[in-house]
């Protein structure tokens, strides 16, 4: 809602009107998975998803659902160059060129009890955004549950779930917390992706391949600066609502990397059964040193 009609103007500005991008939002061609498939196959020439919806072409993508693997968009900054050839060069392989990386909100776990260190899940119900999540729930010691956002509201008012990780903004617009009384986190700094179809790239004369270029480059720089300020935003507005918000320090997430382990663990497995395992280290290690 705020950066892909700025970005839409832009690259209409950029190319004096000769590129024109038609913007159907909120799932209206596509949902995420889909989204993947069909710019791979060029069934529609852009779109916006996050890595994981890649998992299906390569496991290796999925290390951002990992919790504590990118612990805060400065984490994520400082290996964003790094990551950007490694993204690339795996959607070239199935027709796909990356044009910038953007965040989506923080995801913190919403709770009715006080949540600090991972002994605190032991034994809840928590509703996860992924099977990676899933696993990290589980090395938690919590039961992990698939369910979407609206019925993890009704699931939490009447009871049946103690918790609930999601973007900290969406704690905000989806009501949370008036079915929860804390907010812990972030768990993790989510991070999206602006793709195009590679042979549609391609075809693109090279002054309007850099017209598109830079209004991406603008576009995820405005993206962090201001995710950052919307999460924050978000967070001051759930304590008006009476939630307590914690804010894990950097010896927690220490403690919370540690117990996530197992799950890291199943990352490599899975990573190396399809034999990825060398690549899916580099990562760890470049996020977790």
């Amino acid at each position: 809602t705020e950066l892909f009609p700025k970005f839409i103007e832009e690259v209409k500005s950029k190319t004096n009107n000769k590129v024109n991008i038609d913007l159907y939002a909120g799932g209206q061609l596509f949902g995420h998975s889909e989204t993947a498939d069909a710019v791979s196959q060029g069934v529609c020439e852009m779109g916006f998803v996050s890595l994981n919806h890649f998992a299906g072409y390569s496991p290796v993508l999925t290390f951002n659902e990992y919790a504590f693997v990118v612990d805060s968009f400065d984490s994520w900054n400082k290996n964003q160059d790094e990551m950007f050839k490694i993204t690339d060069e795996i959607l070239n392989s199935i027709g796909v060129k990356l044009l910038c990386f953007a965040p989506y909100s923080d995801t913190y776990i919403i709770s009715n009890k006080e949540i600090n260190k991972p002994e605190d899940v032991k034994g809840l119900r928590i509703r996860g955004v992924s099977d990676p999540f899933f696993d990290c729930i589980k090395a938690w010691g919590g039961v992990p549950a698939a369910m979407t956002p609206d019925e993890a509201y009704d699931a939490m008012s009447k009871g049946a779930l103690d918790g609930i990780m999601s973007g900290i903004d969406s704690a905000k617009s989806r009501n949370y917390f008036e079915v929860a009384d804390y907010i812990s986190g972030p768990t993790a700094s989510s991070i999206w992706m602006l793709i195009i179809n590679k042979a549609v790239w391609e075809n693109l004369p090279q002054d309007i391949q850099q017209s598109i270029q830079e209004a991406s480059n603008n576009m995820s720089t405005t993206g962090f600066s201001e995710q950052a300020r919307i999460d924050q935003e978000a967070a001051d507005f759930l304590k008006t609502q009476g939630m307590q918000v914690k804010q894990f320090t950097l010896e927690e997430v220490a403690i919370w990397k540690k117990a996530s382990q197992p799950a890291y663990d199943q990352y490599i497995k899975t990573c190396t059964d399809a034999g990825q395992g060398e690549l899916a280290q580099k990562i760890l290690a470049m996020f977790l040193k």
